[in-house]
């Protein structure tokens, strides 16, 4: 018997979650976008070990696994907070460096209708694209939407906008 298109579940999109603050606009938009699009989200991040005897911890299964499982409650909570439901997520994943691979790879397995990344992860007031985000914009046969950073995004932090057109001086 054959599915009709209504039956099947639209395409995902897929977030990449730092697990800090600076990712929580990057997955309220993803979140926004998921559901205007009868879509459903899949939250990913990825490790990152800093540094070299870090990263040679994440051979041992027992050090792995409790990271793992500590991401995954860390991705829940984020989800939590900002007010998603079950049915607005599709898969909470976490992943082994590297970043870029790690994406890509869960792109090409998850297929989604769009891939949505925060811009950086450096200081607040950075503005740069980081070094993730730009080896995803050239490699990702996805749509990718990169988010500024919270900074630029909330002038509590740091941020002065700009006048709009017609404002006054000041």
């Amino acid at each position: 018997m054959s599915t009709s298109t209504a039956d099947r579940p639209s395409s995902p999109v897929l977030v990449g979650s730092s697990l800090g603050p600076e990712s929580d606009d990057v997955v309220r938009l993803a979140l926004s976008i998921a559901r205007d699009g009868a879509s459903q989200l899949v939250l990913l991040h990825v490790l990152e070990p800093q540094g070299d005897v870090a990263a040679g911890l994440l051979a041992f299964t027992v050090v792995r696994d409790g990271l793992v499982a500590a991401s995954r409650e860390q991705l829940a909570a984020q989800l939590r907070r900002l007010g998603a439901l079950s049915r607005d997520v599709a898969e909470i994943a976490v992943e082994l460096p590297p970043v870029a691979v790690a994406l890509l790879a869960a792109a090409d397995r998850w297929q989604p209708k769009l891939l949505v990344i925060g811009a950086n992860r450096d200081s607040p007031s950075s503005r740069r694209l980081g070094a993730e985000a730009a080896r995803l914009l050239r490699r990702s046969p996805r749509p990718l939407l990169v988010v500024p950073t919270w900074a630029e995004c909330h002038p509590a932090k740091g941020f002065v906008p700009t006048r709009q057109r017609g404002d006054s001086a000041p």
